[in-house]
């Protein structure tokens, strides 16, 4: 059984970048090929420019000469509705309108030894509740699941200091984006901009320093709201060519969110509650992992229920650990990443700019195995 907070299903959120990682996961549900050939569009090529667009360095991706798996850019509502269409196929109830209020797990419960004598209780805000033997709480940033596993007594998120703004355009725009590729500009400054295919269209981030912002996922209000954040953009990025360029094209959705991430926490789980995704470990979008991290959070959490069987807390405890780790790795490479990428000084960036060429000059690419050749079967049986 699902349940989502939300009253319908709808077209929600821009593009999402599914690495190896993550594709290895909707391969082991049979789901990588329909995704790759049906809703996406492979990234084979990634090209970094400087802002007057002179190539910093261009290098194959060779995922699917590495790891069997293609990279693939891809709508994220209609990777939702391939989801949605295995769900209804393997005959897994969705609730609608489900917004979590509280869990009540039997007396005995422990956040310290994962014990629980019984099934756990939700309660639902609309004052009706459901048992579940397993609770697995992927809801996001401010995670309700989360409050209850840690007892309400942690910090939040902490903000960034980087604001992204995402888009997808209406139209495919290969003049400005060639058939799978993924463009990157970076510059001196703490900003920088890229772009995607996604198939049919085509989607588009900038990356920004603020001093405060709102982690509040949703779509800008209105025509009116969507040019003003246009032109908001067009001011700081004047002289970024392919930025100006495509700011000038029509957007079907386009988001404003700040980037917050919490500090790793080797704690996931309270009796039969776990968490998964940004629940457990938000992770900034700075390397493109956020969502291959929820993909491999699930499968991981699969493997370790099958491993062992009906012993629900030796599941979680096994999942805890790989997990608590894994996502440890990601964000510190993830935070690094953003300050590569956003070196305020020229000379710096400069050097960052040779270091990349050369880089790619004796790997071919630049090596990102750790990353991509991540399999959750063989996490769990080696763990």
């Amino acid at each position: 059984m699902v349940f989502e907070a939300a009253h319908a299903v709808k077209e929600v959120g821009a593009g999402i970048s599914l690495a190896p990682n993550g594709m290895r996961v909707l391969d082991s549900l049979g789901l990588a090929q329909k995704v790759a050939a049906d809703v996406g569009e492979p990234i084979h090529t990634m090209h970094a420019s400087r802002p007057d667009e002179r190539t910093i360095v261009e290098f194959p991706t060779m995922a699917m000469e590495r790891f069997g798996l293609p990279m693939i850019g891809v709508r994220r509502f209609r990777l939702l509705n391939v989801l949605l269409e295995a769900m209804q196929a393997a005959d897994i109830p969705l609730q609608l309108g489900k917004r979590l209020h509280e869990i009540h797990q039997p007396p005995g419960s422990s956040s310290s030894d994962n014990s629980s004598t019984g099934p756990a209780t939700l309660v639902f805000e609309d004052g009706s509740s459901s048992e579940a033997d397993l609770v697995v709480g992927c809801d996001g940033l401010r995670s309700r699941t989360r409050a209850i596993v840690k007892g309400g007594a942690e910090p939040p998120p902490k903000y960034t200091g980087e604001e992204i703004v995402f888009a997808v355009t209406m139209d495919r725009n290969h003049d400005l984006v060639p058939p799978n590729t993924c463009r990157m500009v970076y510059g001196p400054g703490h900003k920088h901009f890229g772009t995607y295919g996604l198939g049919s269209d085509c989607s588009w981030f900038t990356s920004t320093a603020r001093s405060s912002s709102s982690d509040s996922w949703g779509p800008v209000a209105d025509a009116a709201a969507i040019e003003a954040v246009k032109s908001e953009l067009a001011d700081k990025f004047k002289g970024w060519g392919l930025v100006q360029r495509m700011l000038e094209r029509e957007v079907a959705v386009m988001i404003r969110v700040g980037v917050f991430d919490r500090d790793p926490t080797p704690t996931w789980s309270s009796g039969v509650i776990t968490l998964l995704g940004d629940a457990a470990s938000p992770i900034p979008p700075n390397l493109g992992q956020g969502g291959n991290k929820a993909l491999e959070d699930a499968g991981v959490l699969a493997a370790c229920l099958a491993r062992h069987q009906s012993n629900i807390h030796a599941a979680l405890k096994q999942y805890e650990s790989l997990r608590s780790k894994r996502a440890a790795a990601l964000l510190r490479h993830s935070r690094s990443a953003s300050s590569v990428a956003n070196l305020q000084n020229p000379l710096a960036a400069a050097a960052r700019d040779v270091l990349l060429r050369g880089i790619v000059a004796t790997k071919g690419t630049i090596p990102s195995d750790w990353m991509w050749q991540y399999d959750c079967e063989t996490a769990v049986a080696q763990g």
